[in-house]
């Protein structure tokens, strides 16, 4: 989790912003406000966050609040919530804290909105962290194969024939009479043309060392390598390792999508010697 680190982060930055503008009525949290995006199973599970919101009000460790936004996508990777918590809500462990918690639903962007709204307000008023528990759900990206079906079957069936929620909000304001279809539709044309430009334009992108701040500028890159030496192990033993690591039992029924997009691939590429 990067948590602690986005929030030690900001701590600093308006410390140092602070100093800058010589604001001697500062408060921590004036000029720099931390936003933690969380999935619900690393909100729940990880320790590090559970630290970090402990930690979150001491004098010497508070960034003037925190606004935690929750993905509550009900899995973690592969796992359903009932084996990944003792708790009802994945946003639970802030209640040790004493941070309070806004559950919204995704499905609804105005709802998501004013609990954005009432979150910062919070934030700003008390100076402490707030979460916002987002209940919705992840159509695709769960593992390696992107295929959600292999572990929860009946809920991605219920899931795929779901209308999404941008097409759920695009048909509530065309007939509320806010929207026309011409004009939602030259919304995602435009959008869409943004995303194949800078996908066109990452062929071409050359990576460049970002500027650093003075006290940075001493530290250099690393002048010398780790050399790299025989590993004693023959091609011929790589290979069988290779083929033996995607063959199935024999009395194993291999998933077709993980035949096709994983075990067949895999075998091509051993046998042009690209593995």
């Amino acid at each position: 989790s990067g948590t602690p680190v986005g929030m030690g982060k900001s701590r600093i930055k308006d410390i140092n912003i602070a100093r800058t503008m010589k604001n001697t009525s500062h408060t921590i949290g004036d000029h720099v406000l931390a936003v933690s995006v969380h999935g619900d199973s690393s909100f729940a599970g990880q320790g590090v966050v559970a630290e970090s919101l402990g930690m979150s009000g001491l004098a010497h460790f508070t960034n003037g609040g925190t606004v935690h936004v929750v993905n509550n996508n009900q899995i973690g990777y592969t796992t359903p919530a009932s084996h990944t918590r003792t708790t009802r809500y994945a946003s639970d462990i802030a209640k040790f804290a004493d941070i309070p918690v806004i559950h919204v639903n995704g499905e609804h962007p105005e709802e998501l909105a004013r609990a954005a709204h009432l979150a910062v307000a919070y934030r700003q008023k008390f100076r402490k962290d707030i979460v916002i528990d987002v209940w919705t759900f992840r159509k695709r990206g769960h593992n390696e194969m992107d295929e959600p079906t292999f572990t929860q079957p009946a809920m991605y069936n219920a899931i795929n024939k779901h209308v999404s929620t941008p097409a759920k909000f695009e048909e509530k304001l065309i007939s509320s009479g806010h929207l026309t279809k011409d004009a939602a539709n030259g919304v995602k044309l435009e959008w869409l043309a943004s995303l194949n430009e800078a996908f066109a334009s990452s062929d071409t992108c050359a990576a460049k060392e970002p500027t650093r701040a003075p006290r940075w500028r001493l530290l250099g890159s690393s002048t010398s390598y780790p050399v790299e030496k025989t590993t004693g192990v023959s091609i011929d033993t790589l290979y069988e390792v290779g083929v033996k690591s995607v063959a199935p039992g024999d009395s194993v029924k291999v998933h077709p999508r993980i035949e096709r997009f994983h075990i067949k691939p895999r075998l091509r590429r051993l046998q042009d010697g690209h593995a």
